[in-house]
C-alpha cells in the first residue's frame, strides 16, 4: 500500500500529476462513503478561476470522436472539477419481447474524462463499464456531482455512487482507455432532467448528435443559461444560444448553468 500523499486543494489540482490527484479525492470519497457532503451553507464546492464560471476544462481538453453514426463520444480534461448545485428501457425485437442489445463505444484519455451513457445503467453495464476500466489501470476515480467509485490496486470501493443516464460522469484514468459497453438502448423521453438553479451535470442519452436547438427544444431558457462540455461553452442571451458548443454528442456529459427557478429538461427521441 502506498503512504498516503499530502491534501492538496482543490483549486491547485488541475496542474497536479495523477497520483497526488487521486491522493488529494480520498477525502472526497471517505466523505461521500460516510454520508457526508462537500456543501458549504446551501450550495455546493465549486472550484473557479479568478471569478469565472466554474471551469471544468483541461489545459488540453478534447470533446472527443464519433463514428459516422454518432455513436462514440468521448469528452476529457486535466481538470477535475467539483463544481455546481446538483449534478435506458429498450428496444423491442419485432418477434420477442427481449430488449435488443446495443453497443456503446467511448475512448478515456488519460486524465479527466466527462461522459453520459445512452445504455440501461444496469448492474450488467456496470460491471462491463469497471470491467474495461480495471484492464488498463490500477487505480481510477468515478463521480458525479456528490458521490465517488475509487479504484485502488485493482479494488473497486464503490461508496455511495449510483449511474443513471441522466447525470454526467467524470471519469479519471491514468492509460488511454477503450471503453465497449453493451446492453439496451436508454428512452430518452423516461429520462427527465431536473434543472435545479445552479451548476447541473448532465448525460445526453441519445444515440445521434444534435444541434443545442433541437436538443433544448423542449425548454425555455432563462437570460444568462450556460451550458458546456469540457472545451466549448455557449450561453442564452437575446432569445438564443450564443457561443462555441453548438452540438450536443452521444457519449459526452455537460454542465448546465441554471440562473432562473428549478424546470425540468426531456431531450427528444433520436428516432
Amino acid at each position: 500500500m502506498k503512504n498516503p500523499l499530502p491534501f492538496t486543494h482543490p483549486s491547485k489540482i488541475h496542474n497536479a500529476p495523477f497520483n497526488k490527484v487521486a491522493a488529494a479525492l480520498v477525502l472526497l470519497f471517505l466523505l461521500g462513503s460516510a454520508g457526508g457532503s462537500v456543501l458549504y451553507g446551501q450550495e455546493r464546492l465549486v472550484v473557479t478561476r479568478d471569478g469565472e464560471n466554474p471551469n471544468l476544462p483541461g489545459d488540453h481538453g478534447q470533446g472527443g470522436n464519433h463514428d459516422a453514426d454518432g455513436i462514440v463520444t468521448p469528452g476529457t480534461s486535466d481538470t477535475p472539477l467539483l463544481p455546481g448545485d446538483h449534478g435506458q428501457g429498450g428496444n423491442q425485437d419485432a418477434d420477442s419481447e427481449t430488449p435488443a442489445q446495443t453497443t456503446q463505444t467511448i475512448s478515456l484519455y488519460a486524465g479527466w474524462n466527462w461522459v453520459s451513457f445512452f445504455l440501461e445503467c444496469d448492474a450488467g453495464f456496470i460491471a462491463g463499464l469497471k470491467e474495461d476500466i480495471a484492464q488498463n489501470n490500477d487505480e481510477s476515480l468515478i463521480k458525479d456531482i456528490s458521490q465517488n467509485s475509487m479504484l485502488q490496486n485493482g479494488v473497486w470501493y464503490d461508496g455511495n455512487l449510483t449511474f443513471t443516464n441522466k447525470s454526467m460522469y467524470m471519469i479519471l484514468v491514468k492509460n488511454d482507455t477503450p471503453l465497449t459497453l453493451h446492453g439496451t438502448l436508454a428512452k430518452p423521453e423516461s429520462n427527465t432532467i431536473t434543472l435545479f438553479p445552479g451548476w447541473n451535470w448532465i448525460g445526453f442519452p441519445e444515440t445521434r448528435s444534435m444541434t443545442l436547438e433541437e436538443a433544448l427544444s423542449g425548454i425555455q431558457p432563462n437570460e444568462g443559461d450556460v451550458i458546456k462540455d469540457v472545451g466549448k461553452t455557449s450561453t442564452y442571451s437575446g432569445n438564443e444560444w450564443q457561443g462555441s458548443l453548438t452540438q450536443l454528442k452521444p457519449g459526452t456529459g455537460y454542465m448546465y448553468l441554471n440562473t432562473g427557478a428549478t424546470f425540468t429538461l426531456t431531450f427528444p427521441s433520436s428516432k
